[in-house]
């Protein structure tokens, strides 16, 4: 029933195919590397194959595609981002939708990301984690905060200014988002 739903089809005339749509490494590998890489939704739609690279565990976006910059990025990638990525990478090949397409991910339709079908996902995501987003401000680029606070608070501004693609870091500052407790414990620490 809800493949039923998520595809629009009649469920006697769902297939194999759309089992295995269903049941890739699309989705998570964006998620994750939207987290690592606080990519923002223009560079999840232009993302190419050639920005990747797995073996380095690092996402190379080129300075002619860069938003905001005029600078080539390289941005850190974890293990667990890099094994979904390689993952989809795979998976991908045998969706028609990509034969003429080198993005990393498009949408069931075959269309580049855009914020509201990216806000669309998280939004359902949420919603299997039981996340409550009714009085919340919800985007992907809850995401790119959330990265740039945790990156501010693990490692330093500098990291997550570079992690963010920032030319400065005081726009990275107010990304942060550390919470009012931290904070506090912080200043009792010193």
């Amino acid at each position: 029933t809800h493949l039923s739903q998520k595809f629009r089809k009649p469920k006697d005339e769902l297939t194999d195919k759309d089992w295995e749509l269903a049941n890739n490494w699309r989705v998570p590998s964006l998620v994750l590397a939207s987290l690592d890489a606080a990519l923002r939704p223009c560079e999840i739609q232009n993302a190419r194959v050639s920005w990747v690279d797995t073996d380095n565990g690092v996402l190379r976006i080129p300075a002619d595609e860069s938003s905001k910059s005029e600078e080539s990025w390289e941005v850190a990638l974890t293990r667990q981002t890099t094994d979904a990525l390689d993952r989809w990478l795979e998976e991908r090949q045998e969706f028609d939708m990509y034969d003429e397409d080198d993005r990393v991910w498009m949408t069931l339709n075959g269309n580049p990301f855009s914020s509201k079908s990216l806000k669309d996902i998280l939004t359902k995501l949420c919603d299997a984690a039981e996340i409550d987003t009714e009085d919340r401000s919800v985007s992907w680029y809850s995401i790119r905060r959330s990265t740039a606070t945790y990156m501010i608070h693990e490692y330093d501004l500098s990291a997550a200014q570079t992690q963010l693609r920032h030319n400065s870091p005081l726009t990275t500052m107010r990304y942060d988002q550390t919470p009012v407790e931290e904070r506090r414990d912080a200043l009792e620490k010193i």
